[in-house]
C-alpha cells in the first residue's frame, strides 16, 4: 500500500495531542524563586494555586497572581471568548449556569514534571493598618513539581475551581502496605457557596493549566502521584519518587478536612 506511511503519520497526527501521548511540559519562567522546602504546621487544605492557562507554549511565564483582579489582563476580564468544536461560546471562568463539558478520564489528563522546580505559593497575612481590610495576603515561596492539567479533548471543559484561583488537586503516596493513601487534604471548593456558585475554570481544546506540587522532605522514600479530586471523577497523574513524613498518612483525606491529627507537623 502506496500511501501505507502517509497514513500512518496522519494518524499520529490526529491523535498526539488529544492522546496526550506526547505531552511535553512547556519550559517555565518565574519571577519568584523557591526558597527551600516546605515545613511547617497542618493547615486547612493544600491549595494548588493556578500559576497559567493558556496553550502549550515552548515558554510559559508563571504568576501567582494569574486568577486575581490584581494579575487579570484583558484576556481574563471577560473580553476573550473560545468557541469549541459545536461553535459553543465560553469565557474563560464560568458559573454552573453555564454548560461546559465536565473534566474526566476521556477529556483530561494530569502530568508533572520533575525535571523542573518552580515555587510553589504558600499565602500568609501581613497586617497593615493603613489597608482598608486592615492588611493583605504575600507569599513564601517553596520548592515545588509542575503539575498540567491538559485538555486532551476537541471541547471546552470545565475545571472545578476554589475561589476561582486554585484547583482541587490532592497528592497521594504509596504505603508500605502497597496501598494509595492522600497525604494532603483537599482545599475547600466552596460549592455551597452562593458567592461562587459552584465555579468552574474553562480550559479551551490543546490548553493547559499549570499548578504546582510541594517537594517534601521525610524519613519515608516512596511513590507519589496527584489526583484531581471532581465529584466521584478521580484523574491521577504519572507516578514520582518522593520523600515524606509517615505522620502524613494521618492527616489526609479527600474532603476540606485533616482525618485525624491536624497538629503534627510536616
Amino acid at each position: 500500500m502506496r500511501n501505507k506511511p502517509l497514513l500512518i503519520y496522519l494518524l499520529f497526527v490526529l491523535t498526539g495531542f488529544y492522546g496526550c501521548s506526547d505531552f511535553k511540559m512547556p519550559e517555565l519562567r518565574q519571577e519568584n524563586k523557591p526558597s527551600g522546602f516546605i515545613d511547617k504546621k497542618w493547615k486547612d487544605g493544600e491549595t494548588y494555586r493556578i500559576f497559567y492557562i493558556g496553550e502549550n507554549t515552548k515558554h510559559v511565564e508563571l504568576n501567582t497572581n494569574f486568577m486575581s483582579n490584581e494579575g487579570r489582563n484583558s484576556e481574563l476580564h471577560g473580553t476573550d471568548w473560545y468557541k469549541d468544536s459545536d461553535s459553543t461560546v465560553y469565557n474563560w471562568y464560568i458559573s454552573k449556569e453555564i454548560r461546559a463539558f465536565d473534566t474526566d478520564n476521556s477529556n483530561t489528563k494530569l502530568r508533572i514534571d520533575t525535571t523542573q522546580i518552580v515555587g510553589g505559593a504558600d499565602a500568609y497575612f501581613v497586617s497593615d493598618s493603613t489597608s482598608r481590610l486592615g492588611g493583605y495576603y504575600d507569599y513564601h515561596y517553596y520548592n515545588a513539581y509542575p503539575v498540567a492539567i491538559v485538555n486532551t479533548s476537541k471541547d471546552t471543559i470545565g475545571i472545578p475551581a476554589h475561589y476561582i484561583s486554585s484547583v482541587p488537586l490532592v497528592m497521594e503516596a504509596l504505603t508500605e502496605n502497597n496501598e494509595w493513601k492522600a497525604i494532603q487534604t483537599l482545599a475547600e471548593l466552596r460549592l455551597d457557596s452562593t458567592a461562587y456558585s459552584s465555579r468552574r475554570i474553562l480550559l479551551p481544546p490543546k490548553n493547559i493549566l499549570v499548578s504546582a506540587a510541594y517537594i517534601y522532605q521525610g524519613e519515608y522514600r516512596t511513590k507519589l502521584r496527584i489526583c484531581l479530586v471532581y465529584r466521584q471523577t478521580r484523574i491521577y497523574s504519572q507516578e514520582f519518587e518522593g520523600n515524606i513524613k509517615r505522620t502524613q498518612f494521618l492527616r489526609g483525606s479527600y474532603d476540606d478536612k485533616p482525618s485525624q491529627n491536624q497538629d503534627a507537623d510536616y
